[in-house]
């Protein structure tokens, strides 16, 4: 028998290796969404959950995650990696950042960036609200959203801010449309999804589909009586799936009928109303592009220090949400940037839209097996022709940049050939378009 107080020697736990692989391999550890997992098996993707709980180093090819992603983590990144955000986004998608980045704007282009509500975050600009107050004719309306909430949780109408300013921490207040453009009677937002694959020549796709929310009591102008009726003012899901009204969509080839809608049937709503889709959808091409501009400067910067050598833009990709309303002119506004939106698909049209939208999206990312072990072998050679030069290699850097023009250009040949839901809005083939976007960017990044 042992001796008494000795013990067994405790055992411990290797983490397994997995095999090499010679397929993509997408790592799924820190994502919730099942649609997510379906589409990648269906490209013949291998996933991994990633048992121990910890993300792995080195051996997936792509990392999607439902989270933000830190500069620190991409910079762990091989160059044969891919991350499903980029650090550094929340400067558009935080509600605070969001009005900080817009306000920086109007401040250098005020007439190009009047597309979001005019908005105020407190308690660090209670001064200006109440200078604003102070100076309204008549009395308006306005909407109050935690700064960090999701799902409607928080967020409350009022005619009276100046009774609440002094009370309200964290929070945004935002002037409130009081003349939405309306189907049927009823108010409705639009959920936009916008592929960014590059920042630092920026790129940026439009899908086709998306999902049309309509609230479930019909609208009327807000008043001191109405005020609280949520199901009226507020198009979020999380709050009108509640109403006995709600209708759920149960088929996914009628995206006209139900709480929830797809974009086929609102471009023929407006076809039937007599107005032109495509003047709305070049609005809301130029409020997303506008948009993204205005975070570009920042978005490149610091995706170059995380990624200071054989940097050709590409090591991130992102579907964004946008949520845009439309007044009753047909102006689009911006209300916020998702950087992770919802891929819940509680309706057979919520799974259509999104299935196709991520499939496309893991398409368009021209990801290749081979690639692992060529970049691998290009890094070793450098190393070797270093150590023979003792130090630079003669005309790397010209090399480099020729390799990653070639790449580039082979990139947008992917692109351009796997687009069938997607549509590059940047750069725009308009060359009048264009030209303004590019002045535009040059005084974001004064």
């Amino acid at each position: 028998g042992k001796a008494a107080g000795s013990s067994a020697p405790a055992k411990v736990k290797k983490r397994r290796r997995r095999k090499k692989s010679s397929k993509i391999v997408v790592n799924l550890t820190l994502c919730k969404y099942p649609v997510v997992q379906e589409a990648a098996l269906s490209l013949g993707w291998e996933v991994d959950r990633d048992e121990e709980g910890e993300l792995p180093g080195t051996d997936f090819t792509v990392l999607w995650m439902d989270c933000s992603v830190s500069a620190q983590r991409v910079m762990r990144l091989s160059p044969w990696q891919r991350v499903n955000h980029f650090p550094s986004m929340h400067i558009i998608c935080k509600k605070v950042s969001l009005s900080n980045t817009i306000a920086r704007m109007r401040k250098v282009a005020p007439a190009e960036y009047r597309f979001c509500p005019q908005t105020w975050s407190l308690p660090a600009e209670a001064v200006q609200l109440r200078r604003y107050l102070s100076g309204m004719h008549k009395r308006k309306t306005f909407i109050v959203k935690p700064s960090g909430g999701c799902q409607g949780r928080g967020i409350f109408l009022t005619r009276n801010p100046a009774e609440l300013v002094d009370s309200l921490e964290d929070v945004v207040v935002q002037q409130y449309l009081t003349k939405p453009l309306l189907i049927d009677g009823f108010k409705f937002d639009m959920r936009v999804y916008a592929l960014v694959s590059n920042v630092v020549s920026l790129s940026i796709f439009l899908f086709d589909d998306g999902l049309v929310r309509l609230c479930t009591e019909p609208y009327q102008k807000p008043t001191d009586a109405n005020l609280e009726h949520a199901y009226m003012h507020l198009t979020n899901y999380a709050i009108n799936k509640h109403n006995t009204n709600f209708v759920f969509n149960e088929d996914d080839s009628r995206g006209d009928v139900g709480s929830k809608r797809d974009f086929v049937f609102l471009n023929q709503y407006f076809v039937e109303q007599g107005l032109d889709p495509r003047k709305v959808w070049r609005g809301i091409e130029d409020v997303i592009i506008r948009t993204l501009i205005a975070a570009q400067p920042t978005l490149k910067h610091v995706y170059n220090l995380c990624f200071p050598q054989r940097n050709d833009g590409c090591g991130c990709f992102e579907i964004l949400g946008f949520d845009i309303v439309l007044d009753y002119r047909l102006k689009p506004y911006l209300l916020e940037v998702n950087h992770s939106p919802s891929f819940t698909c509680d309706t057979p049209l919520d799974r259509k839209i999104k299935y196709a939208l991520i499939l496309e999206t893991m398409q368009m990312l021209n990801m290749k097996p081979e690639e692992q072990a060529r970049e691998k072998e290009r890094a070793q050679e450098l190393v070797r022709q270093r150590i023979e030069q003792r130090g630079g290699v003669p005309g790397e850097e010209e090399r480099e940049e020729e390799a990653s023009r070639k790449r580039a250009a082979e990139r947008r040949a992917h692109e351009d050939a796997t687009m069938r839901h997607y549509r590059r809005i940047f750069p725009c083939a308009d060359s009048g378009r264009q030209g303004f976007y590019e002045e535009l960017l040059l005084t974001s990044a004064l």
